[in-house]
């Protein structure tokens, strides 16, 4: 089951677009708006970011950098929207 989590706390479940396996790269840059970044979550799920988030300014994403905070820099933060799959949604 994937999710959407935004910056300001809400979380929905999200499906591939036409009832699809797996989410296509455009979906996934459309969700998170912007060029992609995977961070591989401990559990094994993957964390579909954007990839400068910060550098356009999108606000921090304070639930998405918990769940990433193992393995993330230091003082390091996720930035807009994340979408969280697993292998298996994102066509691995």
């Amino acid at each position: 089951m994937a999710q959407l989590i935004t910056p300001f706390g809400s979380v929905r479940e999200i499906h591939p677009e036409y009832g699809a396996a797996c989410f296509t790269t455009s979906e996934l840059h459309a969700l998170v708006d912007g060029w992609l970044e995977c961070v591989h979550l401990p559990d094994g799920r993957l964390m579909w970011i954007n990839e400068e988030g910060k550098l356009h300014g999108l606000p921090s994403n304070p639930l998405a950098t918990l769940l990433a905070r193992s393995v993330l820099q230091p003082y390091n933060y996720v930035a807009g929207p994340a979408v969280v799959t697993t292998r298996q949604e994102a066509g691995e």
